[in-house]
């Protein structure tokens, strides 16, 4: 699942020959990639192979050479040129994988001229699917490849021939067919998968009307509904561009309608979709990823994200509370609400698949793959219970087409991703760029955290979470663990700043497509949304400082910390809006502030410092209240 999927589909050529000869395609795709995950994967190569000429072909089909021009039906000559070429560069490796494993990895000319093809046209894939920034990345990487022994300093080294890059490149399972190629053909695809098919069931209306009827009526309730809405409807997305437009197009109107500012809704529906990436059980492509490269299982990993998720969430949520009683906004009247009861009774049924997904993820423990391929199955036969949610031929159809479609951003974006990886290994860059964050921080873990943490952001600007976390990782991950942080601390970490890039001016991608819905300033959104998602820039500090966020540690520990940082995370809130019991005063908004960075920090003394602190202002304040007015309490 891609971080712009939405405009995957919304540009790619869907009517004509050309239209449903793509959707054959995808629907092929779908078919190659079940077979797989329920019969078995075939080698590695191959696999990798047939997946990637997938995604080549679709993505030279649905995505137009020049973006200023809107999608067509019309068949161009070229496209399927370069379309039908680049498929040839994978085939290839499939049809002589057998001479390639006698021949030990020795590449002929052949294999060099197809190896060079493929990387001029995933570079060409890359920049019509996600843009110009990863292939611009992968280019630089190929350069300082080949010019290492004309580089200053740190960065030099010996060097590798073209023919030797472009064999890495192409013929082994270290370059575009390495790990990001590995997972996208397995894992991420059979998610995607069951993603497309939990929204054609209607699994989506089921979060957002059961959202609307636990948080309706409570104050400020469409901005919570948002909330519970997005955060929950990102895990099957697994898009933030997706999950903006699908609950956005509901929510935002909503909440304008009741009293926000457009810049607000537009900042609160942004940030909670945002967060959607990072909310377990599914956590989008990069966890995947993740598990594989500090080889931790990936139930381990959602585990661990539990709590920080919840507190990042938690924050949005007392943000909007405390606005709503600040300004006077109230919920929604409960007659133009639906009933839970109601909601359960007509779509209730759709919950089961999900809960199965998890159970199967966290007590049975099969692989996240095998997981979703049982999963899909259930979910078909559940949403057959119903009329309603009852699935069609053209929901099928529609389904493993638009899950082809949105694969493509990941497909290309993981050969990218693996080109970075393999220039990384062969000039051992990495811990040269781990040496280089320790040195700049002096040997000091908070400065690295901050170094790690704004190269994250930057490398997230215009591209799929999931390679911006590939590139941070292997240039930052390191780093933090040389100060003892744990490996699955400092992934999080990277991968919690590689999702708020989403939400961080100037380039943030999900903020903008916010505002065209609240009809606001994209940049102001984006401030606006960086403000109220305050708690994800301090979250990733907490847990690599107290790991007992990530359930590291006694129980008890556990316990008291993860209470501690709520109590924090609501102090900053009330910071963040000048509201706590009442509208703060100026020593009250600071000493709030004050209280939040004391239980933020792990300690026993600031935590007792910390909860003092807000038992005094929660004092003060709450005698204020008896003292004044009940009316003139509510017009303030």
């Amino acid at each position: 699942m891609t971080d712009t999927a939405v405009a995957a589909l919304g540009k790619s050529r869907k009517s004509g020959l050309w239209g449903y000869t793509a959707m054959g395609i995808g629907v092929l795709m779908c078919i190659f990639q079940l077979y797989t995950a329920g019969f078995g994967t075939f080698s590695p190569m191959i696999q990798r192979s047939v997946h990637l000429a997938f995604g080549f072909i679709l993505a030279f089909m649905i995505y137009p050479m020049v973006k200023t021009r809107p999608g067509d039906s019309k068949i161009r000559i070229l496209d399927l040129i370069l379309g039908g070429l680049a498929v040839y560069t994978c085939l290839h490796i499939v049809l002589t994988f057998d001479s390639l494993i006698d021949r030990m990895g020795m590449p002929t000319e052949m294999d060099l001229i197809l190896g060079g093809i493929m990387l001029v046209l995933l570079i060409e894939a890359g920049r019509r699917t996600i843009g110009w920034p990863l292939p611009i990345i992968a280019i630089i990487a190929l350069i300082y490849n080949y010019f290492g022994p004309y580089m200053p300093g740190l960065l030099a080294h010996r060097g590798k021939s073209i023919s030797s890059i472009i064999s890495y490149m192409y013929t082994t399972t270290e370059g575009v067919l390495g790990l990001p190629m590995g997972i996208s053909a397995t894992v991420v695809f059979a998610f995607v998968l069951l993603g497309t098919f939990l929204v054609k069931s209607g699994t989506g209306d089921l979060i957002t009307d059961s959202a609307q009827a636990i948080a309706g009526t409570s104050p400020g309730g469409p901005a919570k509904i948002a909330v519970i809405s997005s955060g929950f409807f990102g895990m099957v997305s697994g898009s933030v561009v997706a999950n903006v437009v699908s609950t956005g197009s509901f929510t935002i109107p909503l909440m304008k309608k009741t009293g926000f500012s457009p810049t607000f809704a537009g900042a609160v529906e942004a940030t909670a979709s945002t967060g959607g990436q990072i909310m377990p059980p599914i956590m989008g492509a990069a966890v995947f990823i993740m598990a594989e490269i500090i080889n931790k299982a990936y139930v381990d990993i959602i585990f661990a994200a539990t709590i920080p998720a919840a507190l990042f969430f938690l924050s949005l949520v007392f943000v909007i509370h405390f606005r709503a009683l600040r300004t006077g906004l109230g919920g929604i009247s409960r007659s133009q609400l639906p009933y839970l009861k109601d909601v359960l009774k007509a779509k209730g049924h759709l919950a089961i698949p999900p809960i199965v997904l998890v159970l199967l993820l966290t007590v049975v423990r099969y692989s996240p793959m095998k997981c979703a391929f049982l999963t899909l199955p259930l979910l078909i036969i559940i949403a057959a219970l119903r009329k309603q949610t009852r699935l069609s031929w053209r929901d099928f159809l529609d389904g493993m087409k638009d899950a082809a479609y949105i694969s493509v951003q990941i497909i290309t974006a993981c050969g990218l991703a693996g080109i970075v990886m393999a220039v990384v290994t062969q000039t051992g860059m990495g811990l040269k760029f781990s040496n280089l964050l320790i040195t700049l921080a002096h040997d000091s873990l908070f400065p690295t955290l901050l170094l790690v943490m704004i190269v994250s952001i930057v490398l997230g600007t215009g591209v799929t979470t999931s390679a911006a976390y590939i590139v941070a990782s292997l240039l930052g991950g390191s780093a933090l663990e040389q100060f003892g942080v744990p490996p699955i601390a400092a992934h999080l970490f990277i991968l919690y700043f590689a999702v708020i890039s989403f939400i961080t001016p100037p380039v943030a991608i999900g903020a903008y497509a916010a505002a065209g819905i609240a009809g606001s300033s994209p940049m102001r959104t984006g401030f606006e949304a960086t403000r109220i998602g305050l708690a994800g820039f301090i979250v990733p500090f907490m847990f690599v400082y107290g790991n007992s966020l990530l359930l590291i540690g006694p129980w008890w520990e556990i316990v008291l910390t993860a209470i501690t940082a709520l109590i924090g995370i609501i102090a900053l809130a009330a910071t963040l809006e000048g509201f706590l019991l009442r509208a703060c005063r100026l020593w009250e908004r600071l000493a709030l502030a004050a209280v939040a960075m004391l239980l933020i920090k792990p300690g026993l003394i600031t935590d007792v410092l910390g909860i003092g602190g807000i038992v005094l202002i929660i004092l003060v304040q709450w005698s204020g209240r008896v003292k004044r007015d009940p009316a003139a309490e509510t017009a303030a």
